[in-house]
């Protein structure tokens, strides 16, 4: 009888209003991520086929091979593909079971920046993170796609929380584990998980309770795990002699230091080549057309809160609680935001790497915009301003978007009340720093607010799968047009939301081929070659039967000369290519068309002539009359897993 009359005390105590807040902030971003996921069907086919070969046996799984004949690997490092083809073991192999793993890592991300922003800036601070993230809509496309970058955000945050918990008890071991946590990040999306180092060494600089010895020292010490971590399973691979592995995909230089350092690197940032949907380069381009509904909802409200907030550290007290976690998401946001203005070669979906930052500024700005409203003093006009900014900024990308002149006008009319409330209050209520109440409740209701466009942006991603292998999140733009930052703040130009695809032969063409495949199993090691991972996808997600992708994902890689081709032909590894019109290499472009083993066995072998695809794939066991040899060569054959894997049903578990 005595234990009974506590439990009410202590169900009151654990179920709070922020943990209600919370609790229904990650159901949302469960809906989000998780409804309809059955709808995407298999997101990107290159991942899609990765994860299938890497079932095909051990040797498949570690070095993350593309195809099931250990031909060649993903561009990617396999640690996020690993996590999806254990889920594929686990649940069957099947769309879902590859989308599931970075749909609840994005909903894990959400409870935890909650946690980190919570902790530092109050709850209402985390709370407002955590909603901020939740509705971002490249955050949700992402989430719903098998390209990795979900799973790469969570491990970053956990590096976040690693390096915050060093900073409140200075031991070594704790920033340790950050730089083994984003060596982790590493080998999810190599380079894209170190954007966050220079915030995470700059908390670390400023964190003034600690000497600053003990501060570059345990920095210093981090940075060999990082290292280690990071280049262990690229060390390794490139250990392993070119023979006995697959072909480093992406790599001009058949090695994944290179694939690291010059595709994910370098080239991202100064490559040769750039998207057409990425807007102009410049300090205003994540307000371009083709990205500010991705990203661009909050960041009026997380700048100018940010600014706000680091006015306070002027004063003692509060710098000592804020400037660490500040120096960091503001290092984050300054790092990311720099990356994502200049770089050329990168996808819209990347900018989730973006998206904590600016939700987490945004959650804590917004706390810094309320203290000043309730404080005299000019800054106090900031937070009515940055809502009613924040609108128009909205109300400006929702017109991007044709069909929504409804929410447009919602969004632009709600903020500007609030915002208007705001000022009135102010400016009419001299109590106002003692009477919390007023502020509170028009600030929810101005983020509430504020959430409707990007939540409807998401909702609509939710419930149009998108059919493309890269994501993008919220419908389509109502116009094209070229353009940077300045067409969106209605200069000239413009640009598209949308991006091409890169797998747009599927459909019909794929279910030809996979046909042919099914129909001409033989006993060389490859059933068919390709020009690019476009052609040979389809039908390694359906059959699992080994193809040779010669160029890799867009058919630009140099896998093999023409003299080491024939020398597999004679081996009896190869027998079909396909070199017709279906092979052309990667969006549509001819790619195929440009190599030079394709070029060889279009002239020396002996094309199909009857059924959809003759003059498309030849034989290559069989000369034609025009059949040029190639100078012998003298290889030894890759051999990755076993023939019998190649064709083995997946196991279904329950």
């Amino acid at each position: 009888m005595s234990s009974h009359p506590a439990l009410p005390r202590r169900v009151g105590a654990f179920v709070t209003p922020d943990r209600i807040g919370l609790a229904l902030i990650v159901a949302l971003a469960a809906f989000l991520e998780l409804v309809a996921l059955d709808q995407e069907g298999w997101s990107n086919p290159y991942y899609a086929a990765g994860v299938r070969s890497m079932l095909a046996g051990p040797l498949t799984f570690f070095f993350g091979a593309f195809d099931p004949g250990g031909f060649i690997s993903l561009d990617k490092p396999p640690l996020g593909f690993w996590i999806e083809a254990i889920s594929a073991w686990l649940f069957g192999y099947s769309g879902v079971s590859l989308l599931l793993p970075g749909a609840l890592a994005a909903v894990a991300s959400v409870w935890l920046l909650a946690r980190l922003v919570g902790r530092r800036f109050g709850h209402v601070a985390g709370l407002v993170a955590a909603l901020v993230l939740a509705v971002t809509p490249i955050s949700v496309a992402t989430a719903r796609n098998n390209t990795v970058d979900s799973l790469v955000v969570l491990v970053v945050l956990v590096a976040v929380a690693s390096t915050l918990r060093w900073g409140d008890t200075g031991r070594a071991r704790w920033l340790v584990l950050t730089g083994v946590l984003v060596g982790v990040g590493f080998n999810v999306k190599m380079l894209e998980a170190y954007l966050v180092l220079p915030a995470l060494g700059l908390a670390v600089l400023v964190d003034q309770r600690w000497s600053i010895r003990q501060r570059v020292g345990h920095l210093g010490l981090a940075v060999i795990p990082l290292l280690g971590v990071s280049f262990a399973w690229a060390l390794i691979v490139d250990a392993i002699p070119a023979g006995s592995r697959p072909f480093v995909g992406g790599s001009a230089a058949n090695s994944v230091v290179d694939l690291a350092l010059n595709y994910n690197g370098l080239e991202r940032l100064a490559g040769g080549q750039t998207f057409p949907n990425l807007g102009r380069a410049g300090p205003l381009r994540l307000f371009d057309p083709s990205l500010s509904g991705q990203i661009g909802w909050w960041l009026v409200l997380g700048t100018v809160g940010l600014v706000v907030a680091a006015t306070e550290l002027r004063r003692r007290p509060a710098r000592r609680r804020f400037l660490v976690p500040l120096a960091l998401w503001a290092g984050w946001f300054a790092t990311a935001a720099i990356f994502f203005s200049v770089a050329k070669f990168w996808h819209p979906h990347y900018l989730v790497m973006l998206a904590p930052a600016v939700a987490a500024l945004t959650g804590a700005g917004g706390a810094g915009l309320l203290r000043a409203w309730r404080r005299p003093g000019p800054s106090g006009w900031l937070l009515p301003i940055a809502v009613a900014g924040s609108g128009v900024v909205q109300a400006l990308i929702i017109g991007l978007a044709s069909g929504f002149d409804w929410l447009q006008g919602t969004v632009l009319v709600l903020s500007l009340a609030l915002g208007g409330g705001l000022l009135l209050v102010r400016a009419g209520v001299g109590t106002i720093q003692h009477d919390h109440a007023p502020g509170l409740g028009l600030v929810v209701a101005a983020i509430l607010a504020l959430a409707v466009a990007p939540l409807s942006w998401s909702a609509w991603t939710t419930f149009h799968p998108p059919g493309a292998s890269l994501p993008i999140g919220g419908p389509p733009a109502a116009s094209a047009g070229g353009g940077g930052g300045a067409a969106f703040l209605g200069l000239p130009g413009g640009g598209p939301t949308g991006a091409p695809d890169g797998f747009g032969r599927a459909g019909a063409t794929g279910s030809v081929l996979i046909a042919f495949a099914l129909e001409h199993q033989h006993d060389a090691r490859f059933v068919l070659a390709t020009a690019s991972a476009q052609e040979a996808a389809p039908i390694i997600i359906a059959t699992g039967l080994p193809v040779m992708s010669l160029g890799g994902f867009n058919g630009s890689d140099r896998t093999l000369t023409v003299a080491a081709f024939e020398a597999r032909v004679a081996a009896g590894d190869v027998r079909y290519v396909l070199v017709g019109a279906f092979g052309g290499g990667a969006f549509g472009g001819g790619f195929g068309g440009r190599n030079e083993v394709i070029s060889w066995a279009r002239d020396a072998c002996a094309p199909i002539t009857t059924g959809v695809l003759a003059g498309q794939i030849v034989d290559c066991q069989s000369r034609s009359s025009n059949s040029r040899t190639a100078p012998k060569a003298s290889i030894e054959p890759r051999v990755i897993g076993s023939s019998t894997s190649w064709t083995a049903p997946i196991p279904a578990r329950a």
